[in-house]
C-alpha cells in the first residue's frame, strides 16, 4: 500500500454502519485533518467472516490500493483521503469522501416524489429524465477518463455509482479493474471471467470459445444496461425475474439478439444512445468521449440551448460557429495535452501522452523535431521568453518519471532535468525574463516549485493548495504568480523578497484547470471543470464576472497579447473567443476537433490560436477577424 496515504488511526472517529455491499461493509465516520478540522468521511472495510481469509484480504488490499491510484488522475471517480487500519485485527480500512445521497441503486429503489421505496415497478415511478441524463453524463465523464487512461472499470452498475449532495455521480469500486496494453485489448480465460452478471457484454459470454478477446468497449455495453435501467426502472428484457442466465446468453450470443430499449418520447436521442451502447459487435459500440457529447446535446434539448448568462435567457449571446483553421498538425500518436507559441511566432511546442515533445514550424505546419527523453505522459509545455528553451512536465500511473525537462530548441538537446516533485508534473511556466521557473504538482504532492532556469537548481517550495495544482502563471512583470488547483481554489503569490500565498480565491464549484494574468496584471482568468471561466481582482480577490457558455469543463484559457479577448478550449470539443472585458458574450465557437480540447494558445500577433486536442491532432485558426 502507498505510505504516503496512510492515515493514523489515532486521527480516526468511526461511526454507526452505513451501508454494505459486495464483501465491504461502510461505516460513517470522521477524520482529523492536519488543518485541525473534523471532516465527515466514510470507511470501508472488510465484512468480519472475510477479513479472516488470507485471499480476500488480498483481493481487497488490491482493490484500495487501485481505487487510491486511479483517484490521483481521474475527477470522476469516488474521492479518497487515504487508508489506514483500525481496530484489534488491523483491518484494512479506505477512507473515502462521504457521498449523502449513496448509491445510484439506492436511488432506483426510491420514488423520487417521496424519496421513499418504491412500491411498484411503474416506469412511472422514474427518476426526472433531466436527472437521468445528468447521472448518465457523471458517468460517461468518469468512464472517458479511465478510458483514457487505457483502463476498464469492467464492474460498472447501479451499485458501484455514488451520488453526492447534488446528485452529482462519481464511479466506485475497482476491484475488478484492468489496465490494457497498447493494442487496447486483453485475453482472458473463459473460467476467469468478471463482473456482474446481468451487465457482462455478449464477448464474455461466449463460453463455447477456449479463449475470449475484449477491450474497452465491455463498459460501453455496461452504461447501456445501466442507462436502460434508470430510464425503465429495471433491467431491460432478456434480464428479469424468472429468467436464467442460459435463456440470456442464447439470445446475446447465438440468437444475436441484443436488448431493446423502450421508447423515450421526451427525449428520443436518449434511446437511440442506449442502443449505441448495446451493440452486439464491440466495434460498433459508442465509445466514452462521444457518449459524453451526445448526452450534452441531450441535455441542451432537455434544458434548452447552453449558455444562458446567470439563467437569463435575454441575456444569453448569440454563438457564431465556425471552422476557420488554416491548418491540422497531425503526428502525435496519443493526446496532445499542452502547446505554446515561441515569442516569434514561427515555432510550436507540442507535449503529448505519447510521452514525447514535438516542434511545429507554424507556416509549412511540418514537425521540425521530435524530443524525446521522458518516460511518462507529457502534461505541459511552457517557451521561455527569449525563444531559446522549452521546458516540459510529465507524469504517469505508476511510472517513476515526474520530472521537469529544459530543451535548448536550437539543438533540440535536452540540457536539464528538474526533479523533486513527488507526483506528476502537471503544469509549467516561466517567468517573464526566463530566470525562473514555476512547476505544479499532482495530488500527493500539491506544491508548486521554483526552478532556477539557468542552473536547474530547486529554489523554493510554495505551499498552500490542498490538492492537485492543475495551473500555474507569471504576470508580466514577474512579481506574482497565480496557480489554479483541484481544491476548487485560485492561488495568488507575492514572489517579492520570497513567495507568500497572499490569498486564495474561492468561488469555482469544481477544478481549476487554468489561470492567466491579464497583461497589465490588473485581472486573473481562471477556466475550471463547473464548466465556467471567472475574472478576478488581482488586487482584493473579488470575482468581477463569471463567463457562461460551455457545456464541458474549461481545460484551458489564453488571452490576446493586448488582453482583449480570451480563448477557452473546452471538454466538449469546441473553443470559444470571448469579449470578456466588453459585454462579456462569447463571439465565436471555433469547432473542427473530435475530441476534447486540452490546450489553447494565441500566437504573439494574435492573429492565431493553436489547440491540443484529445483527438490526437494540433489545430491552428485564423482569428484576425
Amino acid at each position: 500500500m502507498p505510505r504516503r496515504d496512510f492515515v493514523s488511526p489515532d486521527r480516526i472517529e468511526k461511526g454507526e454502519l452505513w451501508g454494505s455491499g459486495g464483501f465491504g461493509l461502510v461505516y460513517e465516520g470522521r477524520v482529523h485533518l492536519k488543518t485541525g478540522e473534523w471532516v465527515k468521511v466514510a470507511l470501508k472495510v472488510l465484512a468480519p467472516q472475510l477479513d479472516r481469509d488470507a485471499r480476500a484480504r488480498k483481493q481487497y488490499a488490491n482493490e484500495v490500493q487501485a481505487t487510491l491510484e486511479t483517484a490521483r488522475w481521474c475527477k470522476h471517480v469516488v474521492q479518497c483521503i487515504g487508508w489506514t487500519k483500525l481496530g484489534p485485527q488491523q483491518s484494512l480500512c479506505l477512507i473515502m469522501k462521504f457521498y449523502e445521497h449513496g448509491t445510484l441503486q439506492d436511488l432506483l429503489r426510491k420514488n423520487p416524489a417521496t424519496g421513499l421505496a418504491r412500491e411498484s415497478d411503474d416506469p412511472g415511478d422514474r427518476l426526472p429524465l433531466p436527472l437521468i441524463v445528468r447521472i448518465a453524463m457523471d458517468v460517461a465523464q468518469g468512464l472517458a477518463e479511465l478510458h483514457e487512461g487505457r483502463m476498464a472499470n469492467e464492474d460498472l452498475k447501479p451499485g458501484n455509482v455514488l451520488l453526492d449532495s447534488d446528485y452529482h455521480a462519481v464511479l466506485s469500486d475497482f476491484g475488478l479493474s484492468k489496465f490494457f496494453g497498447g493494442l487496447g485489448t486483453e485475453q482472458l480465460s473463459t473460467q476467469h471471467v468478471r463482473g456482474t452478471s446481468p451487465f457482462l457484454p455478449p464477448e464474455k459470454l461466449r463460453s463455447s470459445d477456449p479463449r475470449l478477446t475484449y477491450d474497452l468497449a465491455v463498459d460501453m455495453w455496461a452504461f447501456g444496461i445501466l442507462l436502460g435501467q434508470m430510464v425503465t426502472v429495471d433491467l431491460l428484457y432478456p434480464y428479469g425475474p424468472g429468467v436464467t442466465w442460459e435463456n440470456v446468453r442464447n439470445q446475446l450470443v447465438y440468437d444475436r439478439e441484443a436488448p431493446e430499449p423502450p421508447p423515450i418520447p421526451e427525449a428520443p436521442r436518449l434511446q437511440q444512445l442506449i442502443r449505441a451502447c448495446l451493440q452486439l459487435d464491440p466495434a460498433r459500440r459508442i465509445t466514452a468521449p462521444r457518449a459524453v457529447q451526445e448526452l450534452w446535446s441531450i441535455q441542451e434539448e432537455l434544458h434548452g440551448a447552453a449558455g444562458s448568462n446567470q439563467g437569463d435567457p435575454a441575456r444569453t449571446p448569440k454563438l457564431r460557429t465556425g471552422t476557420i483553421f488554416s491548418a491540422t498538425l497531425a503526428g502525435h500518436k496519443k493526446s496532445v495535452c499542452s502547446v505554446a507559441f515561441t515569442p516569434d511566432g514561427a515555432t510550436l511546442v507540442s507535449g503529448s501522452d505519447d510521452k514525447t515533445v514535438k516542434l511545429w514550424d507554424v507556416a509549412s505546419g511540418c514537425c521540425t523535431a521530435t524530443l524525446e527523453g521522458h518516460r511518462s505522459y507529457v502534461l505541459c509545455v511552457a517557451v521561455s521568453g527569449d525563444g531559446r528553451t522549452a521546458a516540459s512536465g510529465c507524469g504517469q500511473l505508476f511510472s517513476s518519471d515526474k520530472s521537469v525537462k529544459l530543451w535548448r530548441l536550437s539543438s533540440q538537446r535536452c540540457t536539464a532535468t528538474l526533479t523533486g516533485h513527488t507526483d506528476w508534473v502537471r503544469c509549467v511556466a516561466f517567468s517573464p525574463d526566463g530566470s525562473t521557473i514555476a512547476s505544479g504538482s499532482h495530488l500527493s504532492d500539491k506544491t508548486i516549485k521554483l526552478w532556477s532556469a539557468s542552473t536547474g537548481n530547486h529554489m523554493a517550495t510554495l505551499k498552500g493548495h490542498s490538492d492537485t495544482v492543475c495551473a500555474v502563471a507569471f504576470s508580466r512583470d514577474g512579481t506574482r504568480l497565480a496557480s489554479g488547483s483541484d481544491d476548487y481554489t485560485v492561488g495568488l503569490w507575492d514572489l517579492r523578497g520570497g513567495a507568500q500565498l497572499c490569498m486564495l480565491l474561492k468561488g469555482h464549484t469544481k477544478y481549476v484547470m487554468s489561470v492567466v494574468f491579464r497583461p497589465n496584471g490588473a485581472h486573473v482568468l481562471s477556466g475550471s471543470c463547473d464548466k465556467t471561466i471567472r475574472v478576478w481582482d488581482a488586487t482584493t480577490g473579488a470575482c468581477t464576472r463569471t463567463l457562461i457558455g460551455h457545456g464541458f469543463d474549461v481545460n484551458s484559457v489564453a488571452l490576446t497579447p493586448d488582453g482583449a479577448l480570451a480563448v477557452s478550449g473546452s471538454y466538449g470539443e469546441t473553443i470559444k473567443i470571448w469579449d470578456w472585458k466588453g459585454s462579456g458574450a462569447c463571439l465565436a465557437t471555433l469547432e473542427g476537433h473530435t475530441d476534447s480540447v486540452r490546450s489553447v494558445a494565441v500566437s504573439p500577433d494574435g492573429r492565431t490560436v493553436a489547440s491540443g486536442s484529445d483527438d490526437r491532432t494540433i489545430k491552428l485558426w485564423r482569428i484576425a477577424d
